[in-house]
């Protein structure tokens, strides 16, 4: 018999305005508060970023675009 342990994840997700619209080439950083660890990076030409190998834990999202309020997400 075998088994599979998750050591890490990964997190992904899409930048849009308020109207749905791409906002392509925001930055992203995901923090955990625990670690202080903070991963950054850019979102592609779709809005969509990905951060792959991310530990389990919990974590923050800060996104920021050029002409846009900054958002961080729990």
């Amino acid at each position: 018999m075998s088994g599979q342990t998750a050591t890490a994840g990964a997190v992904l997700g899409a930048i849009t305005d308020s109207r749905g619209a791409v906002v392509s080439t925001a930055q992203v950083e995901l923090e955990n508060p625990s670690t202080k660890s903070i991963l950054h990076t850019t979102a592609g030409p779709d809005g969509h970023y990905t951060f792959t190998s991310v530990q389990p834990g919990e974590y923050r999202v800060r996104v920021t675009a050029q002409g846009f309020q900054t958002r961080c997400l729990p």
